[in-house]
């Protein structure tokens, strides 16, 4: 059941990114706009996004982006579910949520979020 998994999402990873034939500063620049369209989508604002250097793995490279944002309770929702549906295959490496003041109207989230490329 997992290699069945892994593959499907490779599968959808690499037919979305083109591994191996896609620079790699459009890798980083892909992962920022998925994750503008995504809070754009959500209805939060985007406080800081920041790309971090890639790094090798043994399954091959790992793009990240330290994000943090503000939004209500449904916008923070909303984004933790698309990103988790995202077609680039997105995962939330470090996540912190909390309220932006004392009366929590509004939430802050920080996070770190990645993708893995083959």
């Amino acid at each position: 059941n997992a290699k069945i998994w892994r593959e499907k999402t490779t599968v959808r990873s690499r037919s979305y990114l083109k591994v191996g034939e896609v620079p790699e500063r459009q890798i980083i620049e892909e992962l920022l706009k998925e994750i503008e369209r995504i809070c754009k989508d959500s209805g939060v604002s985007i406080i800081n996004l920041s790309p971090q250097e890639a790094k090798e793995e043994s399954k091959g490279k790992k793009y990240k982006a330290d994000l943090r944002i503000e939004g209500s309770t449904e916008g923070i929702l909303s984004f933790l579910y698309k990103t988790e549906t995202s077609k680039l295959l997105l995962k939330l490496d470090r996540l912190s949520v909390g309220p932006k003041d004392e009366q929590a109207s509004v939430l802050r989230l920080e996070a770190t979020v990645s993708v893995s490329i083959p």
